[in-house]
């Protein structure tokens, strides 16, 4: 209940404590005059019609009485209708600022969560930058290290062709030297060869050799003299060049020659024979 209401209220009901308090003391007086024999028939008349006044005037007074008791329940109703109200304004003016206050929360999270999402992206971008530069950076090293290794391999490899080349060269060069300085020594040989001087000592370790390559070329093909002699040239050369020939070698070598010179002697005597068989045939188809 509000301060005007009570002031309203104690306002209403001062008037009426006199009003009861006058009504009670003219009736305490009215009461002792007539025990009394004070009050006459003509004065009890009277406050008989007085009193019939004065009852339809109590009656208008209880009637204002009890309209102004409505008009209180009435004025006390609206006064807690108006304090409910007032209290149903404080509650939706409270929610309302609650509202506001969790919408003002929730605009300040979602633009928290913005932003919040906006440094993720960028970390996460700048991560994924960074290991893309990390990942540039392994294969640039591991590219470095392969082209290095290709450098090395290739010079490696040119190194050794290139010691291959010189080997090559020094072997070469020192084969030509080895042949120049041996060409006379088998030009000999095959000389010797030739005229049949053919020995099989460890001091002639090449003689029994050529004289099997000189035989052979112009036993089995048939080659003439200069061709043999060059063909057992070059392979006396080629021996020469080569290991040692060991004294058992010698020895094959020897008895090979042995048996292609009596298959050239065998090869000769045919060779003879035939001729004169064909000088007779052409004397004798001549004289006829």
């Amino acid at each position: 209940m509000t301060q005007a209401t009570q002031h309203h209220e104690t306002a209403a009901l001062v008037p009426m404590r006199e009003f009861e308090s006058n009504a009670t003391a003219s009736i305490q007086s009215l009461i002792t005059n007539v025990g009394t024999g004070r009050v006459s028939r003509r004065q009890a008349e009277r406050l008989r019609r007085a009193t019939d006044t004065l009852t339809g005037v109590v009656d208008n007074i209880v009637d204002i009485v009890t309209q102004g008791e409505n008009i209180a329940r009435s004025g006390a109703q609206l006064s807690r209708d108006i304090e409910q109200l007032a209290t149903d304004i404080d509650d939706f003016q409270t929610k309302r600022a609650e509202n506001e206050t969790r919408r003002a929360e929730a605009a300040e999270r979602t633009k928290r969560v913005a932003t919040a999402v906006k440094e993720e992206l960028r970390v996460r971008t700048l991560t994924a930058s960074l290991h893309a530069e990390e990942l540039q950076d392994q294969l640039d090293a591991r590219r470095a290290t392969r082209d290095r290794e290709k450098t090395r391999a290739d010079q490696e490899r040119i190194s050794a062709q290139q010691r291959v080349d010189r080997s090559r060269v020094t072997r070469d060069a020192r084969a030509d030297a080895a042949r120049r300085k041996n060409e006379g020594e088998a030009n000999r040989i095959v000389r010797d060869v030739q005229i049949g001087a053919v020995p099989a000592d460890p001091a002639h370790p090449y003689h029994a050799y050529a004289a099997c390559i000189y035989l052979a070329a112009k036993l089995d093909e048939h080659l003439p003299s200069t061709d043999a002699a060059e063909r057992t040239r070059e392979a006396v050369l080629a021996l020469m060049l080569g290991a040692a020939v060991a004294p058992d070698e010698i020895t094959a070598y020897h008895a090979a020659y042995i048996d292609l010179k009596e298959r050239a002697k065998a090869a000769a005597k045919h060779r003879d024979t035939s001729d004169l068989f064909a000088a007779a045939e052409a004397f004798a188809g001549g004289v006829q």
